[in-house]
């Protein structure tokens, strides 16, 4: 779950550097370029390229963080479908094949993650899925 919020807020970080670009470029017009002052011009060049620096890591680490609570999530679905599996009744399993329902399970989650379908989507189809089973 922290994993998700860092991600969140690398998110709104990215989202604040591109958008003070505009920003710092009217305060260079404004204060620097009209009123002839350098300084201010100086200042927001050098604001604007510490920015340019920092947007490749701020990504690069929302990128990480992202993919790291996917995959958490995937491997707690993957666990949990495994104990469900684990839970049914011998009976179950002298109906259908061990192999091609540990096969369907591990391509199912498999198929989740190249989709690259939503945390929210995958609860909802969780919960819709417990719902059903009972």
């Amino acid at each position: 779950m922290t994993d998700l919020l860092g991600a969140g807020r690398t998110v709104m970080v990215s989202t604040l550097i591109t958008l003070s670009g505009p920003a710092l470029v009217r305060y260079a017009v404004d204060a620097g370029i009209n009123k002839h002052n350098t300084h201010a011009l100086n200042v927001a060049a050098l604001i604007f390229l510490v920015l340019a620096c920092m947007k490749p890591f701020v990504v690069r680490t929302q990128i990480l963080l992202a993919a790291t609570a996917g995959e958490r999530f995937l491997d707690a679905l993957r666990v949990a479908s495994f104990d469900k599996l684990q839970a049914l009744p011998l009976g179950f399993f002298e109906r259908e094949r061990a192999g091609v329902l540990v096969s369907r399970l591990t391509s199912d989650v498999q198929s989740l993650r190249a989709a690259g379908v939503s945390r929210p989507v995958l609860e909802a189809m969780l919960r819709s899925g417990q719902a059903a089973a009972r």
